[in-house]
C-alpha cells in the first residue's frame, strides 16, 4: 500500500492540526480540501483495488500499475486517504501509535477503523471504514494486537 504518501504529508505539516498545505497558495489548498472531501469514495476505490489484487482478479504487474496510477494524481487517494487515516490515528491514539502503524502499515487500517468507529457517532460523521474482509485478507487483525 502506498498510504505512506499521506503519512509524509502529515509529517511535513508537523501536526494533524496544521493544514497540510498551510504554506501553499489558495488554489492548492482548495484542491486539497476538495480532494480530502472525497475521502469515503477514495477509501472505497483503494479498498476495491486491494481486494482485486488479493482475490487474484488483478495479477499482471502492468494492470496493477495502471489501476494504481490514478491514486497518485497531483495528490490522489494515496495522499488523501493516507493523510486522513494517519491524522485520525495520531489524534485518537497518539504519535507513538502512529509510528507503530508506520512500521506495520496493516495496523494503520485497524487503528483508523477504531478511531472512525468512535468518531462517527460522537460527531455525526459518516467516515468510511475498511471492510472486515480486507482486514482479514491482509492479516491486519493479528497485526493490530
Amino acid at each position: 500500500m502506498r498510504l505512506g504518501e499521506g503519512e509524509a504529508m502529515l509529517a511535513a505539516a508537523g501536526s494533524p492540526t496544521v493544514h497540510p498545505h498551510a504554506e501553499d497558495d489558495q488554489a492548492t489548498r482548495a484542491r486539497w480540501d476538495n480532494d480530502i472531501g472525497q475521502f469515503n469514495e477514495n477509501l472505497a476505490a483503494v479498498q476495491q483495488f486491494l481486494m482485486d489484487i488479493l482475490s487474484g482478479k488483478l495479477t499482471a504487474r502492468s494492470d496493477i500499475l495502471d489501476r494504481a496510477q490514478p491514486f497518485y494524481g497531483v495528490q490522489g487517494a494515496w495522499y488523501t486517504v493516507g493523510y486522513k487515516m494517519a491524522s485520525m490515528v495520531e489524534i485518537a491514539f497518539g504519535r507513538q501509535a502512529l509510528l507503530g502503524a508506520m512500521i506495520d502499515p496493516r495496523k494503520l487500517l485497524v487503528l483508523y477503523n477504531q478511531a472512525a468507529e468512535k468518531q462517527n457517532p460522537q460527531t455525526g460523521s459518516h467516515l468510511a471504514i475498511w471492510s472486515a474482509q480486507l482486514i482479514e485478507a491482509l492479516g491486519a487483525g493479528q497485526a493490530g494486537r
